[in-house]
């Protein structure tokens, strides 16, 4: 009996070794792995963290794991192709300023001359540089021969962190590709980095979807265009009011600032009728309901920003609708000093937590204040969500 027990046992010990050391082989390759694009494509938006301490290395800041990183996610690790426009676009403007000290000046790059300003903007605000430690630079091949409309920011050394916040905070992006292109246009060498079969099967991807970069192909007006048509399709609403930015932080911090200038506007328009209004009430304050998307609160809070600050119902629930109306309610007071509101902001379903407000009842109560409701439906997809259809739906 014990010779037929051990004679089972030896096998199935057999293959747990071999299990073991085939799982040891698959985490070295793993290891390997570290800093890879996902997919492996020339402008892929991820990349391969296999290990959980590579990912509290990244969230650390480890040399191992910063140093692997052939890329990331684009808003929140430069692109290549990004850095190599940058660095570019900094050497053409040091060579007529040869006077500027090596290392003093960095450059970030903006998708339009707008967005430049605000960058501009963010960088001197709080601190204590002037307007001309930080400039725009354009570069006259890349904007005019190109078209790409890609603008540099110049500015001190010492504000980089501050300039990568505005990247990833406002979601305001040059693309890999835009600067891939931008980068060429200067005749500068952009070095790949995924092998060449990767850049080969981005390009069947695209001529299988219709999309090219030949000129004899669909160009990127059409491709636009189709995606208005189709987004307008399921969203019910008019091609012309949809909208394309260059990451969903950037739509976001877009009806940010939309819903800013409205606000901006019924003031002036106030006071062109002869009304006071108040100093406390002339800069708006936004509002987060439920616990959101984590950049979307530090969008918010930021006072280069939101100079009025932001209010948080973490929660979303019966209680936090009850203490919103009662901030509405003082808002709405001239005698008492809290900020208006512009807009309220929220998630349906909320990311990463999939809890969803009640819509119809905080949409109700800002009707009667007059404050638009933002609705952030990235999990859900506007084409699984009803969000305009509806009565009582966003704004």
């Amino acid at each position: 009996m014990w010779s037929r027990r051990i004679a089972t046992w030896l096998p199935r010990r057999s293959a747990a070794a071999a299990s073991v050391r085939s799982l040891s082989a698959e985490l070295r390759l793993s290891r390997e792995r570290l800093g890879q694009p996902i997919p492996l494509d020339e402008h892929a938006c991820s990349v391969s963290m296999p290990m959980w301490d590579d990912v509290v290395g990244y969230e650390e800041g480890c040399e191992r794991v910063k140093a692997a990183l052939a890329c990331g996610y684009p808003r929140f690790v430069y692109h290549p192709h990004v850095e190599k426009l940058c660095a570019s676009l900094l050497s053409r403007h040091l060579k007529k300023r040869p006077s500027v000290k090596p290392g003093s000046l960095q450059c970030a790059v903006a998708p339009n001359f707008l967005s430049a300003l605000r960058l501009r903007d963010f960088l001197l605000e709080g601190t204590r540089f002037q307007d001309d430690d930080v400039y725009v630079y354009s570069d006259d091949l890349v904007n005019h021969r190109l078209q790409m409309h890609v603008h540099g920011v110049m500015y001190p050394s010492e504000l980089a962190q501050k300039a990568k916040a505005f990247w990833q905070h406002t979601g305001e992006v040059v693309s890999s590709r835009q600067a891939h292109a931008a980068a060429a246009q200067l005749a500068e060498n952009t070095a790949t980095i995924t092998p060449p079969f990767c850049a080969e099967h981005r390009v069947h991807c695209a001529v299988a979807s219709g999309v090219t970069d030949d000129a004899g192909g669909a160009g990127p007006a059409n491709a636009f265009e189709g995606l208005r048509e189709s987004i307008a399709g399921f969203t019910g609403a008019h091609k012309a009011d949809v909208h394309f930015t260059p990451s969903g932080m950037g739509a976001v911090s877009f009806a940010l600032r939309v819903a800013q200038e409205a606000f901006e506007r019924r003031v002036k328009a106030a006071e062109k009728a002869g009304e006071r209004v108040p100093p406390s009430k002339q800069v708006p304050q936004a509002v987060v309901f439920g616990f959101p998307y984590l950049d979307t609160l530090k969008l918010c809070e930021r006072p280069e920003l939101c100079p009025g600050g932001s209010s948080f119902f973490k929660f979303g629930h019966e209680q936090d609708l009850r203490e919103l109306e009662a901030l509405l309610k003082r808002a709405a007071d001239p005698s008492d000093p809290t900020s208006p509101v512009c807009a309220v902001f929220t998630e349906f379903p909320s990311n990463p937590l999939l809890r969803s407000p009640d819509l119809h009842r905080l949409k109700s109560l800002l009707q009667e204040h007059d404050v638009p409701l933002v609705v952030d439906d990235t999990i859900a997809n506007f084409a699984n969500v009803d969000l305009f259809g509806v009565e009582k739906g966003a704004d």
